[in-house]
């Protein structure tokens, strides 16, 4: 199968735009419509963007809005590509080489959850920086640690 490279830079500007693959075959009747018989020779690639739908399977491009024939796009899972560090160093450690700590990593030091991170920030326990994302000075961190070990 040979792919054109106009394909593949319409693909990449309809994804940037918000458009997502239709993963269905619509009814032989729109093909009917549109006076297409090109899908019976070429695969057709529909793309899906609320209520338009374009196909990418021959130079016509073919375009609808609100068409009958077509399925309601299922939604697609795509994988989260964001993944998270894994902490290595131990609360300690972590408190000595950093200035300050993100929520999580508080979380990590303290033992506590999320909410509870939050709740001392919000007590004013904890001194959160102005900047987003919330983060919170480490010697805080560090003497709370040291009031729970005495």
């Amino acid at each position: 199968m040979s792919v054109s490279i106009n394909i593949i830079k319409d693909i990449i500007l309809l994804t940037k735009d918000g458009w997502r693959p239709y993963n269905n075959q619509p009814q032989a009747s729109v093909y009917a419509d549109l006076n297409c018989d090109k899908y019976k020779r070429i695969k057709p690639n529909w793309f899906v963007k609320g209520d338009k739908y374009i196909c990418l399977g021959c130079s016509n491009r073919c375009a609808l809005q609100r068409p009958e024939g077509f399925q309601l796009p299922l939604p697609i899972k795509y994988p989260n590509t964001h993944k998270i560090r894994e902490i290595t160093l131990t609360p300690e450690e972590l408190v000595d080489c950093k200035h300050t700590l993100q929520v999580r990593e508080v979380c990590y030091c303290l033992n506590i959850s999320t909410q509870k991170a939050y709740g001392l920030v919000n007590e004013g326990r904890l001194t959160a920086l102005k900047e987003k994302p919330v983060r919170v000075l480490a010697s805080e961190v560090k003497q709370m640690m040291n009031d729970l070990d005495e």
